[in-house]
């Protein structure tokens, strides 16, 4: 079994489940999209660009938390970068709330993926756990498919 299939197995069941209900609004948000009232899209995917940026803003402190429990054993130039890093999705998530909703959904889309690539490259660093980037990438994948989602819909 590789790593990455023994790091989905390890997710603590709190996590897991957690990580799901944060998916959740993103699934509701496209139902409504795709069957709801047309004269309610607009709202609902503003609605969703701003949880989307509460989302992102979580996982810059995310990054934040990492820089705090590693900060020892880190290069001072890679620390630097995890906490200069860790301020821009909260920033982006801002702008994106001040855009049309459709913008503002490509924003989250690039944000989620490249925030992704990011906490990779920092878990190859050591900064995280195994079963959390099993858990970020599972959960990321999701909420990039419903963005899609809204987005196509839309």
């Amino acid at each position: 079994m590789s790593k990455y299939t023994d790091s989905i197995k390890n997710i603590p069941k709190p996590a897991m489940w957690l990580g799901i209900g944060g998916v959740l609004p993103f699934i509701f948000f496209d139902a409504y999209v795709l069957f709801g009232p047309p004269e309610w899209v607009q709202d609902v995917l503003d609605t969703m660009v701003g949880y989307g940026a509460v989302i992102l803003s979580f996982l810059g402190g995310v990054l934040w938390g990492f820089a705090l429990t590693h900060e020892k054993g880190v290069r001072e130039g890679e620390l630097t970068s995890l906490l200069v890093v860790s301020v821009f999705p909260p920033l982006i998530g801002w702008v994106a709330l001040f855009v049309e909703p459709i913008t503002g959904i490509v924003l989250m889309v690039v944000s989620f993926l490249g925030l992704l690539l990011v906490d990779w490259r920092f878990y190859r660093a050591g900064h995280s756990r195994n079963w959390y980037m099993g858990l970020r990438t599972l959960l990321t994948l999701c909420v990039v498919l419903c963005l899609g989602v809204a987005w196509v819909a839309a």
